[in-house]
């Protein structure tokens, strides 16, 4: 039985496939990382949108809702003022005349225009 000698000096060939497949790791491993920040960043980017949209929702709902507030705080002021007057004489005789009654003595003239 006689061995072969082996040639000191070439490369076995999977040899070379071993060392081809051990630089490509790396390189798949960052481009993997690449991707995976990329991917990581545009959804960053995308939840920034959904909360600042939400936020100037929120902030014109409460514009709005404040106008409404200070409607209805002028609306309480004059129902208090009217509340105020509702034992003056002249005053419930003034919002009769303004809804059309009369006294029993009086006749009521309409002017059509």
């Amino acid at each position: 039985m006689t061995v072969k000698p082996r040639s000191v000096g070439l490369a076995r060939p999977n040899a070379t496939r071993n060392t081809a497949r051990a630089r490509a790791a790396p390189r798949l491993v960052e481009l993997l990382l690449v991707i995976m920040a990329l991917v990581g960043g545009l959804q960053a980017v995308v939840m920034i949108g959904v909360e600042l949209s939400r936020y100037l929702n929120r902030s014109s709902e409460v514009a709005s809702l404040s106008r409404d507030v200070a409607q209805l705080e002028l609306d309480i002021a004059a129902l208090r003022e009217v509340l105020a007057r509702h034992n003056d004489e002249r005053f419930r005789e003034q919002l009769a005349r303004q809804q059309g009654f009369v006294y029993p003595n009086e006749i009521l003239y309409r002017m059509l225009r």
